[in-house]
C-alpha cells in the first residue's frame, strides 16, 4: 500500500508534468495561429484542397482507436523531440522570410510531431506514427505543382479524349486543351482536368486502404490506384460529356456529369476503389503476422522507461525554443516595407527595336513590384512585343515577385512551355510559353533578373533568394517578361526569333537596372 506522502508526491508531478504540456503547446498554437488560419482559408476558399478539413478529424479518429494501446504506454519525453522542434521551427522561418506557404504547413505537421516527443516519448511516438504521418496530406502541395499537374492532366485528357472519340465515331479535332467538334469547343479546364478528385482521392483513400485487411502488395498496388483510378474517371467524364454534346447538343453541358464535375469523378473513382479493393481482399487475404512486431515493440519500450523527474528537461528546453521561435516571428512580421510604385526608364530604341505608343489588350502586372517598366517596342515589319519589368527591392515574406509561370492576365492559360538559353553577356537561362485565350494566342518568353545572373526556374530562383538572404542580406531582383501575339499562319519558331532577338537587346540593361539598385542602399 502506498504511503500518503508518496501518494501526494505522484499526484504534484502529475499536475507539474501536465502545466507543463500545457505550456508547450500553448506556445506552439500561438506560434502557428497565423498559419493555420491561413490553411483553413486555403481549404474554404480552393474547392480543390476543401477535403483538407477531414484529415485532422480523421487523425484524431486514428489515434482514438489505438487509446487503450496509449494508455498503456508509459510517458518518458526525450530531449531529441527539442532537436526535431528547433528544425521545423528553423524550416517555418525560411518558408515565413520567402513567403513560401508550403514551408510554413510542413512545420506545423512537424512541430506536432516533435511534441509529441518531447511532452510523451519514442512509446507513444511509434504508436502515433500513422496518425501523425497522415496530418501531411492536410497540407496542399505548392501552386507550382498544383498548376503543372493540372497541365499535364489537362493535356493527357485532351489527347486520350480525342483518341476515343475518333474510335467510337465523333469527329472531333483537338488544339491543345480545347476538343473541337461539329457543333461547338469544349475547352478541358483547369477545374475539368479531375485534379480536387485526384487529391480527395488520396488522402481518404489512404485511410480505407490502411484498414483494408489485405496483403502488403496488395495495399501497394491499391495505392497506385488512388492516382490512375481519378484519372481514369475524369476521362470517362470527358468522353461521355462530349459524345452526348455532339449527338444531343449543347444543352447537355447543364447535366449532372458536367455541373457536378468534381463530385461525379471522385465518386466513380471511389467506386473503383472499393470494387477493386473488395475483390482482392477477398482474393489475396492478410497473411498471420509474425512475431517481429512484438520484438519491435519490446525495443521502443526499453526507448521509453517512465520519467519520474518531476520537471521535464525537454519540455523546459522546448518551452524556450518556442519563446524564440515567437520573438523571432514577431520581428520577422515587422519586417517588410510596402513601397509605392514608381516607373523605371529604359531607352526608347534597343537596336532595330523603337517604343511605339500603342495599348496592349490584357497586359501583365506584378502588384508586389516597387518599380515597374510596361511598355510596347517593335520592329519595323514585325508583330509589337509587350515588354514588362518588374523590380523588388527585396523578397521577404508574401512581399515578393510573382512568377509569369503561375500569374497570368484574365482568360489566359499556358498550353506549352519549354525552356532556352539566350546568349548576351553572360547566359541568360529563360523560359518561353505559348499561352491561349478562345481563339488568341501569344508566346512568352521571361527570366528572373538577379545582380549577377538569369535564371527561369522558379524553385533556383527561390533558393537562390535563400542563400543571398542568409549570406548577403540582399534580396533584390527583376522579372523580366516579354510576349508577342502569334498569327494563325505564324509559326512558332518565328515569333520564338523576334522575341530572342528583342530580349539580347534588353537583357544587358535589365542586369544593369539590378546591379545599380544593389550597390545603391536607396535603390536607383
Amino acid at each position: 500500500m502506498k504511503s500518503p506522502a508518496r501518494n501526494a508526491r505522484i499526484t504534484n508531478r502529475f499536475y507539474l508534468r501536465s502545466s507543463q504540456a500545457v505550456i508547450v503547446i500553448s506556445l506552439a498554437i500561438y506560434l502557428y495561429v497565423p498559419v493555420i488560419r491561413l490553411l483553413a482559408a486555403e481549404w474554404y476558399e480552393h474547392e480543390n484542397f476543401s477535403y483538407g478539413f477531414l484529415i485532422p478529424f480523421i487523425s484524431a479518429y486514428l489515434i482514438r482507436r489505438r487509446w487503450n494501446e496509449l494508455q498503456a504506454q508509459p510517458f518518458a519525453p526525450t530531449s531529441w523531440g527539442v532537436i526535431a522542434l528547433v528544425f521545423s521551427l528553423v524550416l517555418g522561418f525560411i518558408g515565413a522570410a520567402l513567403g513560401e506557404s508550403f514551408l510554413s504547413r510542413l512545420s506545423l505537421v512537424l512541430t506536432i510531431a516533435a511534441l509529441v516527443l518531447v511532452i510523451a516519448g519514442w512509446g507513444i511516438f511509434r504508436l502515433l506514427i500513422f496518425p501523425l504521418t497522415y496530418l501531411f496530406l492536410m497540407v496542399p502541395p505548392p501552386y507550382a505543382l498544383v498548376k503543372q499537374t493540372s497541365n499535364l492532366l489537362k493535356r493527357f485528357d485532351a489527347a486520350a479524349a480525342t483518341e476515343v472519340l475518333q474510335i467510337i465515331g465523333v469527329p472531333v479535332h483537338r488544339d491543345f486543351y480545347y476538343l473541337n467538334l461539329p457543333n461547338i469547343t469544349l475547352e478541358i479546364a483547369d477545374v475539368c482536368s479531375g485534379i480536387a478528385s485526384l487529391f480527395a482521392m488520396i488522402a481518404l483513400g489512404i485511410v480505407y486502404i490502411y484498414f483494408l485487411p489485405a496483403r502488403y502488395s496488395v495495399k501497394v498496388g491499391l495505392v497506385a490506384g488512388l492516382v490512375g483510378f481519378p484519372i481514369l474517371a475524369n476521362l470517362f467524364r470527358i468522353i461521355l460529356i462530349a459524345t452526348s454534346v455532339y449527338y444531343y447538343g449543347p444543352l447537355m453541358l447543364e447535366s449532372f456529369l458536367h455541373q457536378f464535375t468534381g463530385t461525379s469523378t471522385f465518386l466513380l473513382s471511389l467506386g473503383m476503389l472499393l470494387s477493386m479493393g473488395e475483390w482482392l481482399r477477398r482474393r489475396y487475404p492478410s497473411r498471420a503476422q509474425s512475431n517481429r512486431p512484438n520484438q519491435v515493440e519490446s525495443k521502443w519500450q526499453k526507448r521509453g522507461k517512465p520519467n519520474e523527474a518531476s520537471i521535464s528537461a525537454p519540455a523546459v528546453l522546448a518551452s524556450t525554443v518556442l519563446a524564440m521561435g515567437l520573438y523571432v516571428s514577431h520581428a520577422m512580421s515587422h519586417s517588410d516595407m510596402r513601397r509605392t510604385p514608381s516607373d523605371l526608364e529604359m531607352p526608347s530604341e534597343l537596336g532595330p527595336f523603337v517604343r511605339i505608343s500603342r495599348y496592349w489588350a490584357d497586359s501583365y502586372s506584378d502588384p508586389y513590384a516597387d518599380k515597374v517598366f510596361s511598355r510596347v517596342y517593335q520592329k519595323q515589319g514585325s508583330q509589337p512585343i509587350e515588354t514588362y519589368i518588374g523590380y523588388r527591392y527585396s523578397q521577404s515574406g508574401t512581399e515578393r515577385l510573382r512568377s509569369p509561370r503561375l500569374v497570368f492576365p484574365k482568360g489566359w492559360e499556358p498550353v506549352e512551355t519549354n525552356q532556352i538559353k539566350i546568349q548576351v553577356r553572360e547566359k541568360v537561362h529563360a523560359a518561353w510559353m505559348i499561352t491561349k485565350k478562345n481563339n488568341l494566342q501569344r508566346l512568352v518568353l521571361f527570366w528572373y533578373q538577379l545582380p549577377d545572373s538569369a535564371i527561369s526556374s522558379e524553385m533556383i530562383f527561390r533558393w537562390e533568394i535563400i542563400r543571398r538572404w542568409m549570406v548577403q542580406s540582399g534580396t533584390n531582383a527583376a522579372v523580366v517578361r516579354l510576349a508577342t501575339d502569334l498569327d494563325s499562319f505564324e509559326a512558332v519558331d518565328a515569333a520564338l526569333k523576334r522575341l530572342i532577338a528583342f530580349s539580347e537587346q534588353i537583357a544587358p540593361y535589365a542586369q544593369l537596372l539590378v546591379q545599380q539598385a544593389a550597390d545603391s542602399p536607396a535603390g536607383f
